[in-house]
């Protein structure tokens, strides 16, 4: 699987069978594909930085956006966990998806970042998400735009280097 470039300013995402590669998403429309899970069950998850997160089991696709609970619609990552949970990094905290519902967590301390001039257009860095792992302990290591964590499903606990926040 590989989520790449076509032609166009916008990614597809691509299955290669050995011999030939076959675009998943051409029916979709244009939109950002990012990240590309094959789960378990050989189903496939795919993110897009503009429009949620697609699910494909073989037969059909399904779309889920904030619509269906996630947290948000720019998602950067995706990642199963040793339980076979789905976890996905959005611009707007972690979305755990259980196979039935969603479930969000943001960092209570979203570090607040000036931007474009003025303090009117703030983003969080803490809470957008870029990648996501998991440990021997079960627990997540979070990756955002600002600052690292680890998540053990409750609390973030900052990273921490020589005394400053990991990032």
């Amino acid at each position: 699987m590989i989520a790449g470039p076509n032609n166009s300013s916008f990614g597809d995402v691509f299955r290669y069978d050995g011999k030939s590669f076959t675009n998943l998403t051409s029916k979709i429309g244009s939109h950002r594909f990012w990240d590309v899970l094959e789960d378990r069950r050989g189903d496939i998850w795919f993110t897009s930085t503009d429009s949620g997160v697609y699910y494909y089991n073989g037969k059909s696709i399904q779309h889920f956006t904030t619509s269906d609970g996630l947290a948000d619609n720019r998602v950067m990552s995706v990642y199963e966990d040793k339980a076979g949970i789905i976890w996905f990094g959005t611009g707007a905290g972690i979305s755990r998806y259980d196979g039935k519902s969603f479930r969000n967590f943001k960092n209570p301390n979203p570090s607040r970042v000036y931007k474009e001039g003025n303090w009117n257009n703030v983003f969080t860095w803490n809470n957008d998400i870029t990648t996501i792992i998991e440990d021997k302990t079960g627990k997540l290591w979070i990756g955002t735009r600002g600052d690292a964590f680890v998540f053990d499903g409750k609390t973030f606990t900052p990273l921490i280097n020589k005394g400053k926040n990991f990032h």
